[in-house]
């Protein structure tokens, strides 16, 4: 089904009309549902060809952070278009699916999503790792598709219903009783039709058009999110300032810390995701906040979106810094093994590091004891508040 639905929207993504603001392939407008405010972070659960995305990095403002995710690459691509054309440099898209999204724990404020979730399969995990990725007091806001109760098999298995967000659309009990259960408080589920009553039709999406509103418990505390193209220099600057390479550096892969007093860029580490390895590199923290966690704090980011993605390795190369990888499971290894695992990194393929200590962290092998997760792959639940 996955498959099926990648192809529909990779298609899609093609077809659509290039126009200033983007089309919409979702139910209505989640943003004013969301009731963004200005310097928020936001993440849209498939932002598709960027409509909502754009709307929403337009109200949070220059001082707030768009970040979209989607496992189509045609959309994606047609969405960096966008917020380039539109000239928007607080607008961040990076390939990823619901399920395993490449955030790490309490990076959003807002989590949106227009007419997405009903796509996708395992939906349990999919709000599992929407409640992750909001920092505590953060809010969840989409618009999707629900029953009013169980269709028949013959709706549920059959792909053109599913890639239409009817299919796979949870019953509405459901769907609440799912969010509350994983940790959600507040949870509202209200229909977009006044229409819809028990005798839904199953090919109606506007009959089945529900807006979902909960919050995560908890007080926000903003500290660590993923970069945007407007932090490009100041990432540049520390970078610089250490010594370290620029070169091939992708900002959708740079996580960074903010100084609360001044809202500019105070930390920077960043991660290179090659399917089951991953590259940990530009670590660096401005001298006036060294001392503070804040490196430890943006390994452990780094770490965690290396996690979630399905990466089972982690590689790296330091000039003077091993003892405190180490502490976080690294071990040294030989620079030829480094480079056979991640061939495509530019550290790798340019004339980087060639005096470098290469060092290696296996999620398998590891003890992971600054992270205080188990180093097994199955990825974590919310019982007694476990992980965020």
């Amino acid at each position: 089904m996955k498959d099926a639905v990648r192809e529909r929207y990779a298609r899609h993504a093609v077809q659509l009309p290039r126009a200033e603001t983007p089309p919409t392939l979702g139910l209505g407008d989640v943003v004013e549902i969301a009731e963004l405010r200005e310097g928020e972070t936001v993440l849209d659960l498939g932002s598709g060809p960027g409509r909502d995305l754009l709307a929403a990095a337009r109200i949070v403002g220059p001082t707030g952070r768009a970040v979209g995710v989607d496992f189509t690459p045609e959309m994606i691509d047609r969405a960096r278009a966008s917020a380039a054309d539109a000239g928007l440099t607080n607008v961040t898209i990076l390939s990823g699916e619901l399920e395993r999204l490449p955030v790490h724990c309490g990076a959003v404020d807002v989590v949106i999503s227009n007419c997405v979730i009903n796509l996708v399969d395992d939906k349990r995990r999919a709000l599992i790792e929407a409640f992750r990725a909001l920092r505590p007091g953060g809010r969840f806001a989409v618009l999707d598709t629900a029953f009013a109760s169980e269709p028949g098999q013959d709706v549920r298995e059959n792909n053109d219903s599913w890639c239409s967000c009817v299919g796979g659309a949870l019953v509405e009990s459901e769907y609440a009783d799912m969010l509350r259960d994983i940790g959600f408080e507040g949870v509202q589920l209200r229909r977009l039709s006044s229409s819809c009553g028990e005798d839904c039709a199953t090919n109606s999406l506007e009959e089945l058009a529900v807006a979902v509103t909960a919050r995560k418990p908890g007080d926000a505390k903003p500290t660590i999110r993923p970069a945007v193209p407007a932090e490009t220099g100041r990432i540049h600057e520390l970078l610089a300032q250490a010594s370290l390479p620029v070169d091939g550096l992708r900002i959708e892969d740079a996580i960074v810390a903010i100084d609360d007093n001044t809202n500019t860029v105070s930390g920077v580490v960043a991660l290179e995701r090659f399917g089951s390895a991953a590259m940990l590199r530009s670590l660096v923290v401005e001298p006036s906040h060294r001392n503070e966690g804040l490196g430890r704090q943006l390994v452990i980011a780094a770490l965690e979106v290396a996690r979630w993605s399905g990466a089972d390795e982690i590689h790296l190369f330091t000039e003077d810094a091993q003892s405190f990888f180490t502490k976080f499971g690294f071990v040294a290894v030989s620079g030829k093994l480094t480079r056979a695992s991640v061939p495509d990194s530019p550290l790798v393929t340019g004339t980087c590091c060639s005096t470098a200590t290469a060092m290696r962290l296996s999620f398998e092998e590891a003890d992971l004891p600054l992270i205080s997760k188990p180093s097994l792959k199955p990825l974590p639940t919310f019982d007694n508040g476990a992980c965020c």
